[in-house]
């Protein structure tokens, strides 16, 4: 069964699992500083898909000859694949590891290959704003992400350069969830331990091959934490769900193509 965009937009993913098959053992990726630049042949796998009620598991087993390209991600890191022009025709999805501050860089190049990075800042937001501002990155992260994706940047001298851009970032794929918590405060709720309403959200990234672009697209979903003011008509005043409970499907949709 296939991933497509519109079983991405109306079923939520519950897991992605990544595992190696039999006898593969996938091989650690080039160093370059703070980037790990995974070779597209190490990074292709296949993907399983299992219904799980009203949900979906991803599962990624590595497979030389696989479909789909798969790139992980690491603690103040920026990791990398480059996917040939020769080769797209072979691919049908690229998969990264789930999001919850990180950034995708997908760059174009001018000779029809494709660059796909994720980049993940140490420089993190104090846990009030996490917990009560989706979209909010510390200036110092901002410039953290920027540095990592330069170091996916060609140099002037090669011969392949960068033709366009796409980016996605927490301020993007958080929006929902940002309009969620100032809806939720302006019908009186509070937070559990902060004075506005609290979320833990996550987010699943995938993009479609086109043929001619890529499709890249976000699934956010979040469990939120508050209290109701006592005039609310609900009988459960306090909303703090345990883990892997209440999770809200919060919106999927394209964030850019490239």
């Amino acid at each position: 069964m296939p991933l497509t965009d519109l079983m991405f937009r109306t079923t939520r993913v519950a897991s992605l699992g990544v595992q190696n098959a039999i006898g593969v053992v996938r091989p650690h990726p080039a160093v370059n500083g703070d980037q790990r630049t995974h070779a597209f042949t190490h990074a292709r796998a296949t993907l399983a898909i299992t219904p799980n009620g009203g949900t979906m598991n991803l599962s990624i087993v590595p497979d030389v000859n696989g479909d789909v390209v798969y790139i992980p991600w690491g603690l103040g890191e920026i990791h990398s694949v480059h996917i040939p022009q020769a080769e797209l025709a072979n691919i049908s999805l690229f998969v990264t590891a789930q999001m919850q501050g990180c950034q995708l860089v997908v760059n174009k190049m001018d000779d029809g290959s494709y660059k796909f990075h994720h980049g993940n800042s140490l420089q993190s937001p104090t846990a009030q704003d996490s917990a009560t501002r989706p979209t909010f990155q510390t200036p110092a992260a901002l410039t953290d992400l920027t540095r990592l994706s330069d170091l996916g940047r060609p140099l002037v001298a090669d011969p392949v350069q960068i033709q366009l851009t796409g980016t996605l970032s927490k301020a993007d794929y958080f929006a929902g969830v940002q309009r969620r918590l100032d809806q939720k405060f302006a019908n009186g709720r509070t937070g559990i331990n902060y004075a506005r309403p609290e979320h833990v959200s996550f987010t699943y990234v995938v993009a479609f091959n086109l043929g001619a672009q890529w499709s890249v697209w976000y699934q956010t979903s979040s469990q939120f934490f508050y209290r109701r003011p006592t005039k609310a008509i609900f009988r459960k005043k306090v909303v703090d769900p345990s883990a892997g409970q209440n999770i809200e499907f919060i919106e999927a949709r394209e964030a850019f193509r490239i």
